[in-house]
């Protein structure tokens, strides 16, 4: 949070940052700080409470409400701790905040009634606190300080201490759905899940916010927030709530792709998860364990941990859970494109949700299920399946599941050929994900718009939509979805340079196929960079830069003879053989069109073999007539 000169606008003078959002109502707590504060009797009140509870932000709505009520007319100003380091400090610090010299600033503190926001008192340094010390307790009587700190202070001035401790549940469900941006009603089966979040993470705000930004795929603000939820670990008594809070966290780091950090956090949590014998716990995070190893394609290994999980599921009679694990399970066998077991496991877990009446759930499965026969070419029952998932979307309410299964159904049209239908139902997904804030769910339609747009040979429009969708993914931090977006964007760019050169927009191309370069040398691929790396070279041929176009002719050669790829071989050569005709190189030309010859000829190119054949046909003549002159 930044410190502000100007402050909230207001005929009292103040420099407070804008009002907390989201912020649950401790109403408590408000009415006993705002009482003090205008009682005659306390000089200080003091917001104790471990790290992460909430302790500024329930001391800047307060600031906020004072403001409101017209109190404290001689300035609120608002002093971050660990900015002080001196007398000096203070006094220049009221002052600038007040907009008045610092003479005036005590001046004021004297003859008006000001009140002075002391935020993160602990953040001091132990040489300085005596100074903050004696300033609160010469602190004149028609002035208030509020103070917030993580420990007890020790000054002589009348303190009223206020414990800041975590929400009650109702609160706590709150401030997770605010932070997660539901703008709605909770649902039922929401609720539960939200009351169990909550639960888990011992009703603490910094963890529940954090949760929250998961939740809404706001992964870069997740990553700030990390740092200051791992500080609050040390101060977590509740071994349960620590193993919640570590769990958490992990979600972050899987969330934006640092699996070694989630792993490592995960298994902290396991361990505690373990000595409680929580397996509640310890079931959620083998399944998470199990996504990590997933997603690096150790399927063996995720396997396993799913299966622990599963049995701990059938343990505790969780079926809800058995669901979830079981659509888990069938992910695998999908993959590894076994198509019967995956199919098995989806119905099995259909049934269970039919039993217990979860109509999300069973939406879900129902979007899995289609998976399944889109993959085997049954493209009429996959539309019957989201089709009937997209309904009970509609009738309970979520549109952020709507999103998911228009973007599917738009795919399955994109796939029988119907663009002008997909390119509808991308365009209402997107307009959903805009409307929810989904950054995410918006990037990857970015992606599919993009792909779209390039199957309709419209590359212009395709580069634009990738560009967008990168720098989107880069912002919220999705390092998975933003290699992808880089690797097509890269695709796209090198195929509209292809069509520059047709056009005779060469600098343009060139542009182009250098940016692509750039991507392709951070990936595995040898031919495709080969390739970028021969038409940046053709481009320059065509610009007339012959010793460019010879270093980059000779550059992808090699790529393409280290990747045995034959086709380019004889591209480069080509290329290289006409490149040394204009150079008057005619023997190393004539070498290079007969080398490209033969392997055409091995390819069964017979266009391109009769191509090479006539212009080293001319290339003999010339040389044939230069013997002569000579």
């Amino acid at each position: 949070m930044k410190t502000s000169n100007k402050g909230v606008a207001s005929p009292i003078p103040n420099n407070l940052p804008s009002r907390p959002h989201p912020f649950v109502n401790r109403k408590e707590e408000i009415r006993q700080v705002i009482n003090a504060l205008l009682d005659g009797k306390v000089s200080v009140v003091a917001l104790v409470g471990i790290a992460g509870i909430g302790k500024t932000t329930l001391a800047l709505e307060i600031a906020h409400r004072l403001l409101d009520m017209g109190e404290f007319t001689g300035g609120i100003i608002w002093l971050p701790a660990r900015k002080l380091r001196s007398s000096d400090d203070l006094a220049g610090a009221m002052g600038t905040a007040l907009r008045v010299s610092s003479t005036e600033a005590h001046s004021r503190l004297n003859s008006q009634r000001c009140l002075v926001l002391l935020d993160g008192l602990d953040e001091l340094g132990h040489q300085h606190e005596a100074t903050v010390g004696r300033f609160l307790e010469a602190l004149p009587a028609l002035s208030k300080a509020l103070v917030t700190s993580r420990k007890s202070l020790e000054i002589s001035s009348p303190t009223l201490v206020i414990q800041v401790s975590t929400l009650d549940e109702r609160a706590a469900i709150e401030l997770f759905a605010l932070g997660g941006q539901q703008g709605r009603k909770l649902l039922g089966v929401e609720r539960q899940t939200a009351a169990e979040v909550v639960r888990a993470l011992g009703y603490h705000p910094l963890a529940l916010t954090l949760a929250a930004r998961l939740v809404r795929g706001d992964y870069a603000e997740a990553r700030k927030l990390f740092g200051q939820t791992f500080d609050t670990l040390a101060e977590l008594g509740d071994e349960r709530e620590r193993a919640a809070v570590l769990h958490t966290l992990a979600s972050v780091a899987q969330a934006q792709g640092n699996y070694s950090e989630a792993l490592q956090l995960y298994q902290q949590s396991l361990k505690i998860e373990e000595q409680l014998s929580d397996l509640q716990g310890k079931s959620a995070t083998l399944n998470n364990l199990a996504q990590i190893y997933f997603a690096r394609g150790e399927y063996e290994r995720a396997s396993a941990l799913y299966q622990e999980s599963l049995a701990i599921k059938e343990q505790l009679g969780d079926l809800q859970g058995k669901s979830a694990t079981l659509n888990n399970l069938a992910q695998i066998y999908f993959i590894r494109g076994d198509l019967d077991r995956a199919l098995a496991l989806y119905e099995e877990s259909l049934a269970i949700l039919e039993r217990i009446s979860d109509i999300h759930g069973k939406a879900t499965t129902l979007n899995n299920l289609a998976q399944i026969y889109f993959a085997r070419g049954d493209l009429d029952r996959t539309l019957a399946l989201y089709e009937e998932s997209l309904a009970i979307l509609e009738r309970i309410g979520d549109i952020h599941g709507k999103a998911t299964t228009l973007n599917n159904l738009a795919q399955i049209y994109f796939a029988r050929g119907d663009l002008d239908r997909a390119l509808a139902l991308y365009e209402e997904s997107l307009a959903i994900q805009e409307q929810l804030g989904d950054l995410r769910g918006k990037s990857t339609l970015l992606y599919n718009l993009a792909q779209l747009y390039a199957s309709r040979s419209d590359l212009d429009r395709a580069l634009s939509l990738y560009q967008e969708s990168l720098a989107l993914s880069e912002r919220i931090g999705l390092a998975n979805q933003s290699k992808r977006t880089r690797i097509a964007r890269a695709n796209v760019a090198l195929e509209l340079g292809k069509q520059y050169i047709k056009r005779d927009r060469w600098y343009d191309a060139l542009h182009l196929f250098e940016e692509s370069l750039v991507i392709y040398r951070q990936g595995d691929d040898l031919d495709i960079r080969a390739d970028a790396i021969f038409q940046i070279a053709r481009t320059h041929h065509l610009i007339g830069n012959l010793g460019k176009a010879r270093t980059h002719y000779r550059d992808a050669l090699r790529l393409f003879e280290h990747t045995q790829n034959q086709s380019g071989i004889a591209a480069s050569k080509t290329g290289l053989g006409r490149l040394m005709i204009q150079m008057g190189f005619l023997d190393d030309a004539i070498r290079e069109f007969e080398s490209a010859k033969q392997t055409y000829q091995q390819l069964g190119a017979d266009q391109r073999m009769a191509e090479t054949e006539e212009v080293l046909q001319i290339a003999n003549l010339v040389k044939e007539k230069q013997g002569v002159y000579e």
